[in-house]
């Protein structure tokens, strides 16, 4: 067929395995019809629960692992009730503007935020509704306010970090952030799919409303700080009631009026300065403290180009490391007192 054959598009498309897959188990978009390369399940759509297709000769073969994926997929949209289609891969690559597809091509809904003016006060004995496992309760609830980010491949990489850690949710500004596109779904390996987003008209207003119900509103420190706010190192700091971590915008950080609502900064200490051996960049090699003999070199880039061009982190990098040191230190103190 060609594109002018194919049903007309009654949302949006949405590529790749995870992502496709996450759709159709979270049922939080109408998902119209499941387009597939024509020959990725051979003739799978006709004979569901066979995994293996006859070669020239007539023996079976084995699917690859992605036609076997592909193939869950389609059993998946045909239990739904979702219309399947086959097509040729360059129609597929047509329709995900030439991006990787897998296979797999959703007409599916527009995901949407959650609206949310503030978070509520925390009980213990009252389980978060968030839409992600229940694996983490025993510490406070954990959320993430982004200020501002605007990149899709950031956010896609935020949620898949915010899903991995077990943080309770997500909040983004109404304006100026990244808008639930499928690169994002794509970005964050089908996470944004299960994992309700939600966005507040005023950030600081939101952080406000919520420190007053008693959430503990932590900041990240900016590339160069001019504050009066306590700034921690985050490995050290430790949850201790409900929190919110806010997150600011790549290149500019948090906004002066977002900054006002935090009580503390974190920060995250470079390499020279968790290993002041770092800052030493002579050429004599260091000693084996096993056996005394020469090991490699110290090579890499030098302190001041680290200094002068390399002082910050990506922004979803950057969260990554700072909900894990954040957990991981919440952890061990929590492991210390019992």
């Amino acid at each position: 067929p060609m594109l002018a054959e194919l049903s007309p598009v009654r949302g949006g498309y949405l590529v790749g395995i995870n992502s496709v897959h996450a759709a159709l188990l979270s049922n939080r978009r109408e998902c119209h019809v499941l387009y597939v390369k024509k020959d990725a399940a051979a003739d799978k759509d006709q004979e569901h629960g066979n995994t293996s297709h006859a070669s020239e000769g007539g023996t079976q073969e084995p699917l690859s692992h992605e036609s076997e994926r592909v193939q869950a997929l389609i059993n998946l949209a045909h239990s739904k009730g979702i219309m399947v289609h086959p097509i040729p891969k360059h129609i597929l690559n047509s329709m995900a503007d030439n991006k990787p597809h897998q296979s797999v091509v959703l007409d599916a809904s527009p995901l949407q935020f959650v609206d949310i003016l503030s978070l509520p006060p925390h009980k213990p004995d009252q389980a978060e509704s968030t839409g992600i496992p229940d694996d983490h309760r025993g510490r406070v609830p954990l959320w993430v306010a982004l200020d501002e980010v605007v990149d899709p491949q950031n956010l896609g990489a935020i949620i898949r970090s915010c899903a991995f850690f077990g943080v309770d949710g997500i909040v983004v500004n109404e304006r100026k952030s990244a808008p639930l596109s499928p690169a994002v779904s794509r970005a964050s390996s089908g996470a944004a799919e299960a994992f309700p987003i939600h966005h507040t008209h005023l950030m600081h207003s939101f952080l406000d409303l919520s420190a007053k119900a008693g959430w503990t509103v932590l900041g990240t420190l900016p590339e160069r700080p001019n504050t009066k706010k306590r700034i921690v190192p985050a490995h050290t700091a430790t949850l201790l009631g409900p929190t919110i971590l806010v997150i600011g915008s790549e290149g500019f950080g948090m906004r002066p009026k977002v900054r006002q609502q935090c009580s503390m900064l974190l920060s995250i200490q470079p390499g020279h300065v968790l290993n002041p051996r770092l800052v030493d960049d002579g050429d004599e090699a260091p000693v084996d403290s096993s056996g005394g003999a020469d090991i490699a070199p110290r090579t890499g880039v030098p302190l001041e180009v680290r200094q002068a061009l390399l002082d910050s982190l990506n922004v979803s990098v950057s969260t990554g490391i700072l909900l894990h040191q954040l957990l991981a230190s919440t952890a061990n103190t929590a492991t210390r007192r019992s």
